[in-house]
């Protein structure tokens, strides 16, 4: 009977307390699950997490299996399902992700955020669970933006500060290194908080062992576009070391633009150019580059603009916003020189043989004589545009605005 009692007891205690774990058969179900990591298996992985702890009652087991979905998912839909598999081992998740090859994984429903907050009702000041909440949220954000499939509030805005809001509890109850304080920094960013956010950073570059060129470049960008509490001087010093440190090219093209746009800003138009180039180098033919170097060309009263124009028309002389905001760019830097930019369009136009090409030249040609007060010379580019643009209804935008500037072209 004694033993009886004893049995009910532990069975009731079990019961309010929830699962309960063997530390030691825990600990050899992380490793194992480790193991089948480094192997790549991570649908395995997961289920050795998923048979120990099948109702998520352990925080540890939990927080490896985020580990596992958020890191290594093939298809990922809303943050709520996973598909997962175990991939050959010369194959990356980042070659298969979202490929038809990937088609076969299996999915996981695991609803990350409801899961977290029910382990922090028993675990209040677990900085692990609060992060892990902070994380979740900064990726719906990233992944899904606006369009996160959330009943309450499914905003990006709201999405980044809830993030912040457990990542500050994170930081509160202990979890302290640089990617936190970067992670924090980021939602403030998001809502042009900066001086919260150079805080951050620079607790993050404090923190870090190493130099990270990612806090640098985005502490740059808060003294950039920081109307209020600005240094331009800070932005510059900042990004030069982000680009001292970068290795991946598309990164290294970044901070070159970066730093390019800034001597812009203290109107130093030769390091502008200088560095828009080393961004051409390292990312050829991005728009902002190239008409950034126009606009700089254009202030230095060089020639070299033109062939700035012409790369621009060669890459970009199919995507007709592209091409409207370079004539813009062009006028309001130098109206002066508005002639020789109609007679570079007027013989891309002749030279053009795709109709949509001629077309966005035309529709841009017939704006800038509209600016330059020629009224009656834009309405034949105008018109020839309309021709085109009036065939597809894809165009319906583009129509109504030509309409408007022919009511003026007259």
């Amino acid at each position: 009977m004694k033993h009886t009692i004893i049995t009910i007891a532990i069975a009731m205690l079990v019961a309010a307390t929830g699962f309960c774990g063997n530390p030691k058969k825990e600990r050899k179900t992380l490793a194992r699950a480790e193991e089948l990591i480094a192997q790549k298996k991570y649908l395995s992985a997961y289920k050795v997490l998923d048979v120990y702890d099948p109702r998520n009652e352990r925080s540890v087991i939990f927080l490896k299996k985020v580990d596992i979905v958020q890191n290594y998912f093939l298809f990922n839909i809303m943050n709520q399902i996973f598909c997962l598999d175990d991939i050959p081992f010369d194959k990356t998740v980042e070659e298969l992700r979202g490929n038809e090859e990937a088609s076969g994984c299996s999915s996981v429903m695991f609803a990350i955020d409801t899961i977290a907050q029910r382990l922090l009702e028993k675990e209040p000041n677990n900085c692990r669970l609060h992060r892990c909440l902070g994380e979740y949220y900064n990726s719906a954000a990233d992944r899904f933006g606006d369009n996160w499939l959330d009943n309450t509030s499914a905003s990006q805005l709201d999405l980044r500060i809830r993030a912040r809001k457990n990542l500050l509890k994170a930081e509160e109850f202990g979890c302290k290194d640089d990617k936190l304080f970067s992670d924090i920094a980021l939602t403030y960013m998001y809502e042009e908080l900066f001086t919260d956010a150079r805080e951050y950073l620079k607790k993050a570059i404090a923190y870090s062992s190493d130099t990270v060129a990612d806090y640098y470049y985005n502490l740059a960008v808060t003294y950039y576009f920081d109307e209020n509490n600005g240094d331009i001087q800070q932005a510059i010093a900042n990004v030069a070391i982000a680009a001292r440190h970068y290795t991946r090219p598309d990164m290294l093209s970044d901070a070159y633009f970066m730093l390019g746009s800034c001597y812009m800003r203290t109107e130093d138009y030769p390091l502008a150019i200088q560095n828009f180039k080393k961004a051409e180098k390292f990312h050829p033919g991005q728009y902002y580059n190239l008409s950034n170097m126009m606009v700089c060309n254009l202030k230095l009263g060089s020639d070299e603009y033109k062939s700035n124009i012409h790369s621009i028309l060669e890459i970009y002389g199919y995507q007709t916003n592209a091409i409207a905001e370079m004539v813009q760019n062009f006028y309001v830097t130098d109206s002066t020189k508005g002639d020789a930019l109609a007679e570079i369009l007027k013989i891309e136009i002749e030279k053009g043989e795709n109709p949509l090409y001629k077309a966005n030249l035309q529709l841009s040609l017939g704006t800038l004589l509209l600016n330059q007060e020629k009224k009656k010379d834009a309405r034949e580019p105008l018109l020839a545009a309309k021709k085109f643009f009036e065939t597809d209804e894809e165009y319906e935008e583009i129509l109504g605005y030509i309409n408007e500037m022919l009511k003026h072209a007259k």
